[in-house]
């Protein structure tokens, strides 16, 4: 990521409007930056959601598995699902 330049007015110019100078906190940046760093930010929230809801996904098929490993129910063919559902690009075969 590249650093965002940021600007402020400098009201004491002569000439009718101000003049934007760089200042480190400035109110101000490029309209390119700001565009720049709001892609990057959607981006990164659209990582960290997906990963979420694979958190949550996986969570589901943990408490799964241990309510039927508890009730000695887990069979060979469920293992294997839950395998399938734990790792989707490759499936496990019996």
């Amino acid at each position: 990521m590249n650093e965002v330049m940021r600007y402020d007015l400098d009201r004491d110019t002569d000439e009718g409007c101000a003049d934007m100078t760089p200042i480190s906190d400035g109110r101000f940046v490029e309209f390119e930056d700001f565009a720049r760093v709001t892609a990057e930010r959607d981006a990164l929230q659209q990582r960290l959601n997906a990963a979420d809801q694979r958190v949550d996904e996986l969570m589901a098929l943990i408490q799964r598995a241990i309510k039927l490993d508890i009730a000695g129910q887990y069979l060979d063919d469920e293992w294997y699902a839950t395998l399938d559902d734990l790792n989707p690009a490759e499936s496990v075969e019996s």
